[in-house]
């Protein structure tokens, strides 16, 4: 059973730090890819596979095997996280980066937000994001309709 989980002379630390190394590579890759975690990821297989050998692999196909998570999705896991770290005291995911705090405000509001709302919901006032915002809508995250600033789902 043990040449089964460690095929190769695990007693020797650079081996399992090569192969630690190369299975949180190819989470890294993955979950980016799949719009999943890129720092849980490539940590927890990288630890198995440094801990355990080769089922570190079984946790790749498993992220092989997931769906890709829309960019709506990422964002409201984020706001999720967020409103946990903040619970918990803890310091938010999110920081101080102004387009990710507008991204998760348009991500929880399928509706739309005049500018306005939008800038109430990140916490600041329209004329310290219109810029940022106008530079969202020529990257193409954000879509703009009438008055109304949307979540690009197409992206």
């Amino acid at each position: 059973m043990r040449s089964l989980l460690l095929p190769i002379s695990w007693h020797l630390w650079y081996v399992k730090c090569l192969w630690a190394a190369l299975l949180a590579l190819a989470a890294l890759w993955l979950a980016a890819r799949k719009n999943r975690s890129t720092v849980g990821w490539p940590l927890l297989c990288g630890a198995v596979g440094f801990f355990l050998g080769s089922p570190g692999l079984l946790l790749i196909v498993l992220l092989l095997t997931r769906k890709k998570l829309s960019m709506r999705m990422k964002y409201l896991t984020l706001k999720f996280e967020e409103d946990l770290a903040h619970a918990l005291k803890f310091p938010s995911p999110v920081g101080n980066n102004l387009e990710k705090r507008i991204l998760m405000v348009l991500a929880n509001n399928p509706r739309g937000l005049r500018l306005g709302a939008l800038a109430q919901g990140v916490g600041s006032d329209w004329r310290h994001i219109e810029e940022t915002v106008q530079k969202m809508l020529v990257k193409g995250k954000v879509r703009k309709e009438g008055e109304r600033y949307f979540f690009n789902l197409d992206k």
